[in-house]
């Protein structure tokens, strides 16, 4: 058992989930499939089918089952999962993650940035290949644009504020507009990766009218700044975080492969292939779109899920429960049509104690360490997996100290 130094307490964490595909007949299960990455990290690579059955569809159409639909598809305001998997297709960032090799990579950049020897700025060059959807192509300007917009005191995304405080301002080279340089306010190891989590907007989308070209970086930055005291950066604001922007499909744009072709509250979230996108010369494997559509299909229901594979309704997952897959696998068709297996995952799951009561609302029940060491010493662990997993996820080392050195 690990306990934190802070406010989260760490009892067991999920590292398995299930991932099924109907891509392939055959079912191989052996450690042959499996690339090794490293100690702890595994990829699977299955076999394609040899053959097409008679019963199997042949529309080009991915359907993948989620069990939630996004909050919101804005792109700077919104906090859920199902977001952020969305915008891997409708989307796309100046670094990105190689989820082969567990390193970062150029994304809308053609190269990593480099960096500078006091490690507080670095210079970057974007591709000539990116166009937005009406044709003009990316420039820095959409980089200055989307930091600002994240930057403003008024835009609605609070979530994000904190990591996008320690950039001090983007240089565009006045020489060429792909060219830019970070300047960042102290020297730290995320300066770069945070990239890959925050979409590059298109400028003359977002901001017709040019309002944020009007305030500067030293502005964003200054905590005294009244940005709502600014009718004009106010209207601009109102506008930006409207729903249209979150919700309404003409309005939900991005560089990406895909666009959102259709949002059925509750049932599905439909993605469509854009015709003629750049990324059609690309050798990436993260800028090839298979699919002409891809549809995210929301059920909550594990029966309903069973019997929607047993139905080859859906294609894929990897958001069924433990139980609803080992029930599966009992079933000769479902094997035959897809490929099913536990695998590691970044996934976990944790307790949370209230570290910062106010003694009023919530009662100091978790600020002696000895009631702690006794919860975690209390908790049965490994039954819990044994009883709500059946024994398929791991155990594993959360943030913190170790009990014994934590309390000796």
């Amino acid at each position: 058992m690990k306990l934190p130094g802070n406010s989260w307490f760490y009892l067991w964490l999920a590292s398995f989930s299930v991932n099924t595909s109907c891509t392939t007949k055959n079912k191989n299960n052996s450690d042959s499939d499996v690339i090794g990455i490293s100690d702890s990290i595994n990829y699977l690579k299955i076999a394609d089918a040899t053959q097409f059955l008679p019963d199997w569809s042949k529309e080009n159409i991915l359907v993948y089952h989620t069990i939630a639909e996004p909050d919101l598809l804005h792109p700077t305001n919104g906090t859920s999962s199902m977001r952020t998997d969305i915008f891997q297709f409708t989307q796309m960032f100046l670094i990105r993650l190689d989820f082969q090799t567990l390193q970062i990579a150029p994304g809308l950049l053609k190269a990593m940035p480099i960096l500078s020897p006091d490690g507080l700025s670095y210079d970057c060059e974007l591709r000539d290949e990116p166009r937005w959807d009406d044709g003009s192509k990316l420039t820095s300007n959409d980089v200055v644009f989307t930091v600002k917009a994240s930057k403003c005191q008024l835009t609605d995304n609070p979530h994000a504020k904190s990591y996008w405080d320690n950039l001090k301002e983007i240089i565009v080279d006045a020489s060429n507009p792909k060219k830019f340089k970070v300047v960042m306010k102290t020297p730290y190891m995320h300066n770069l990766i945070f990239w890959a989590d925050w979409p590059i907007m298109q400028a003359t989308f977002y901001d017709k009218n040019k309002s944020l070209e009007k305030f500067s970086f030293s502005q964003f930055n200054d905590s005294a700044f009244k940005a709502d005291q600014s009718p004009e950066l106010v209207e601009w604001a109102n506008e930006f975080n409207s729903s249209k922007f979150s919700r309404e499909l003409n309005f939900l744009t991005g560089i990406g492969m895909y666009k959102v072709e259709g949002w059925d509250p509750g049932q599905s979230v439909t993605l469509e292939r854009k015709k003629n996108h750049w990324s059609i010369a690309s050798s990436s494997i993260y800028e090839t779109s298979f699919p002409d559509k891809i549809i995210y299909r929301i059920n909550k229901d594990p029966n309903a899920q069973a019997l929607d594979f047993k139905a080859q309704v859906l294609d894929g997952s990897n958001l069924l429960a433990t139980k609803t897959l080992l029930e599966l696998q009992t079933d000769s068709n479902f094997n035959r049509n897809y490929n099913s297996r536990f695998t590691d995952s970044f996934n976990y799951t944790y307790i949370g104690m209230n570290m910062r009561p106010d003694g009023v609302l919530h009662k100091k029940f978790f600020t002696d360490k000895k009631v702690r060491r006794a919860m975690a010493l209390l908790t049965p662990v490994d039954d819990l997996n044994k009883v709500i997993n059946k024994g398929k996820n791991k155990r594993m080392v959360g943030t913190g100290f170790d009990v014994k050195e934590r309390f000796r």
